[in-house]
């Protein structure tokens, strides 16, 4: 990309972002990073919602969905030991045993190497050799799992080499979105934000259960696929799952992986440019989406780190990566070297002062710039870049960056569907704004 264009991308930011309130936005941005997390993130209860008109979908079905699928969750992650309980007890059994073992009260469970073992909070440890096991409540329909509770059922996967456990959730998906819409929008937000959202995270669960046949999962249940609380939704997530149920995006006769995040900064991203293997699809192209998302916090964001410091990041992500980078020495200059068609940079270019060049992604460039793996000082949330967007000047001391958005800017805009929202648009209005030639479809 040659140096104009570069420098319109700069002057871009600048005319949306006045100089004059970059003082006290560098002043807060601690504060605003925390107000994101717990915008997103963090949510409480919320007043009764009524009933929305509903959803018209086209009425086509996508033949290879007959019925209201399960999702599994991996809720824990290579954990040393889980604490398990349910009012009334619990089974718990390898699966498919023809005699599980009743147990009530806190059970611990761990495993040696070899078999699981359960230990209750009173009573003798037992052994049950196995790689997994089945846990379910005897009565109702609740399972807590370190104090958390969770619906439907879980299973416990053992590492056998490491001896540490995963832990998966299996729940069906219309009882599964309640949490994720709970955990990824504020209580306080537009229902038809809500009913967007439902509709974006239900179609991006079932993509993904095509590509997990050789998992024991098929999500996380932290931003890394969907944030997900578990049996804790509220009302208004619960209402909104309820009145789209079995609604999802489709192209080409396929459920449409309906990528989102926090805020586009105003441009969306190509998906099959920062996904690997995701092919091209119209729906999630990057666009200019306008002024919707402008209440973010994020929207509009600088950081400064030195030189020095982001040097060594992003050369300790190639290393821990094996990517070429790695041997990335001082940064002499960055260059952005290709955008998409709405103007947002997909490849940056980093030269060092021996002269090396190295290419690289813009979400890998992101995830470089925040990496504090290896030895390197834990990321200050000032100098933690936001997205990718953004544009680049390097001093003999430091790099500056300017830029837009949360996250990594394909799909719905978060704060984008909650404005439109809040100006009178519905949910189909709002999906088929961020993913434009998409259909909805009832499936089930």
């Amino acid at each position: 990309m040659d140096q104009r264009k570069q420098s319109s991308i700069a002057a871009w930011i600048k005319r949306r972002w006045p100089a004059e309130h970059s003082v006290a936005l560098l002043l807060g941005t601690a504060i605003i990073a925390g107000a994101i997390i717990a915008a997103l993130f963090n949510v409480s209860g919320c007043e009764s919602t009524p009933k929305a008109p509903p959803i018209p979908t086209s009425g086509m079905r996508i033949a290879s969905i007959t019925q209201e699928p399960m999702v599994r969750v991996r809720i824990k992650r290579s954990a040393g030991y889980v604490d398990i309980a349910a009012h009334g007890g619990l089974r718990i059994a390898p699966p498919d045993h023809p005699s599980p073992r009743t147990l009530n009260g806190l059970i611990r469970i761990t495993h040696d190497g070899k078999q699981f073992i359960l230990t209750p909070a009173s009573g003798l440890a037992m052994a049950w050799p196995a790689e997994t096991l089945s846990i379910a409540p005897i009565s109702g329909d609740i399972v807590h799992v370190d104090g958390q509770p969770y619906p439907h059922r879980v299973f416990i996967h053992a590492q056998s080499s490491s001896m540490q456990l995963d832990v998966i959730n299996h729940v069906p998906m219309e009882t599964y979105l309640p949490g994720v819409l709970s955990k990824e929008l504020y209580a306080s937000w537009e229902f038809e934000a809500y009913r967007a959202q439902a509709i974006a995270a239900r179609s991006y669960a079932i993509n993904s259960l095509n590509s997990s046949s050789r998992r024991h999962y098929d999500l996380e249940s932290t931003t890394a696929s969907q944030a997900y609380i578990g049996a804790n939704a509220h009302s208004k997530a619960k209402q909104a799952t309820e009145q789209t149920r079995g609604i999802v995006l489709a192209y080409d006769d396929a459920v449409l992986p309906a990528y989102y995040s926090a805020c586009s900064g105003g441009t969306g991203q190509d998906a099959d440019l920062i996904f690997p293997n995701q092919p091209k699809l119209a729906p999630l192209t990057g666009l200019a989406q306008g002024d919707w998302g402008e209440e973010c916090p994020d929207c509009r964001w600088t950081v400064i780190i030195p030189r020095d410091l982001l040097s060594r990041r992003i050369a300790g992500w190639g290393k821990s990566t094996q990517r070429t980078i790695g041997s990335l020495q001082m940064i002499r200059e960055i260059r952005i070297t290709a955008t998409n068609a709405a103007g947002r940079p997909i490849r940056f270019e980093i030269i060092d002062e021996s002269g090396k060049s190295f290419g690289i992604g813009a979400e890998e460039f992101r995830f470089a710039c925040n990496y504090d793996g290896g030895g390197l000082p834990e990321l200050d949330s000032k100098q933690m870049l936001r997205s990718s967007h953004v544009a680049i000047t390097v001093t003999a001391k430091d790099v500056r960056m300017n830029g837009a958005g949360y996250g990594h800017g394909v799909g719905m805009d978060q704060y984008g569907a909650q404005a439109m929202a809040k100006a009178g648009h519905r949910a189909d209005a709002i999906v088929k704004f961020y993913y434009p030639g998409a259909d909805l479809r009832k499936v089930y």
